[in-house]
This record gives structure tokens, sequence and C-alpha cells, in this order.
């Protein structure tokens, strides 16, 4: 299974110190830990069933995006977005998830409630996650998911307009939920599938 990852907004001098290989296998580890955390507090499945009730057609090509394609969360649909900068956290947090990894554990609650503002926040008060325009901009300080569906498989203008009025407010509705069960600030993107950049601009490839 090839593990693709675009290292666009990363500190590159703290990911060479930790290095390339070893720096995606703690990524892997911490975003899988963090995913089962979040499953613990959302109540996924009954997102899917709202998402379902759409009619969304599905992207089935996952390699169109890395975020969804290696999401833990198993939705059709729904997947996290944000980054995930390892290269925050300090030698003492770095060594306990290099000893997780050797003990096939995943990361306690404790520590990722104490590590995850310097691991997945961005810097500034908006951050703008795949191509630029003002859809793509949400709170850099937020859990960030996005929505998939593929907008040229919808069965005609009917189904489009259908879509494009109910899903926005679908979304808000969403985005409330999650936040009341998680507690915490979360931000909702839109991707209907468009062209996109992941895979033709972008080639870092590593095996897990």
């Amino acid at each position: 299974m090839k593990y693709k990852y675009v290292p666009n907004t990363y500190d590159r001098i703290k990911v060479n110190q930790i290095g390339e290989d070893i720096f995606l296998e703690y990524q892997i580890k911490y975003r899988g830990s963090i995913e089962k955390f979040l499953q613990s507090k959302i109540n996924f499945e009954e997102i899917e069933k709202e998402l379902n009730e759409l009619n969304l057609p599905i992207i089935e090509d996952k390699d169109y995006n890395f975020y969804h394609k290696f999401s833990n969360i198993h939705s059709k649909y729904l997947y996290l977005r944000n980054n995930f900068h390892i290269e925050n956290l300090n030698k003492n947090e770095i060594q306990y998830i290099n000893d997780m990894i050797g003990q096939n554990q995943l990361l306690s609650d404790e520590f990722l409630l104490s590590t995850y503002e310097r691991v997945i926040y961005e810097k500034g008060d908006n951050y703008i996650f795949g191509l630029t325009n003002l859809d793509n901009s949400v709170k850099s300080k937020s859990f960030v998911f996005e929505i998939s569906y593929s907008r040229k498989k919808c069965e005609g203008l009917n189904h489009k307009i259908m879509i494009d009025s109910r899903l926005p407010i679908l979304k808000n509705e969403l985005k409330e939920k999650m936040e009341k069960q998680l507690n915490k600030p979360v931000s909702i993107l839109i991707y209907d599938g468009a062209p996109d950049i992941y895979k033709e601009a972008f080639d870092l490839n590593v095996y897990i």
C-alpha cells in the first residue's frame, strides 16, 4: 500500500531532522489515533445516514485524494482533512510516539489532547485547503473535515440543483452537531470531484 502525502506546509528543516520516512510513520500513527478518538466522540454512522439521504454520487477512485484514501473513519463521503505537523512536537513526545509504534498501540487520549493544537492547527486565523479559493478557506484552529462527491455523475440537472440547495444546509447542520459532540471547533469543506492537483502535481511515495 502506498502512502502519499503532500508536505507543502511543513517546516522542512524539522522534518529532515526527524527523517522523511520516520516522520511519515509517526504521522500515520498520530492520524490513526486521533481518528479513533474522534470516532469515540462523534456519531459518524448518523452523519453517514444523513449524507446518504442526499444520494450523493460516490467518487470510486480513492487515488483522487490522499486524505480520503487513507481515512480510518470509513465513510463514503467524509474524512479528516487536517495536515499533521509532527515536526512541532518535542523530543519526548516524538519518543512516546516511537514507543507506541513499537508496542503496536494507539496514542493515548491524554497525549492527543495535550498535543493536537500544535499538530493539526495551522498558523493564522484562516487557512486554505486545496485549491486557492474562498470556498476552501476555513478556520486554522479547527478540526477540518471534507465531504466529497462526484458532481459529474449526478443524474441530470435536477439532481445537481437538489444537491446545491441541500448540501450547504446539511454541512452547517453537521458542523454544529459535530462541534457539540466534540466540544471543539469544526470546519467542513465540500469537494465536488472537479479535476484536482493531488496525483498530477505531487508524487511523494513511501510504503508502510
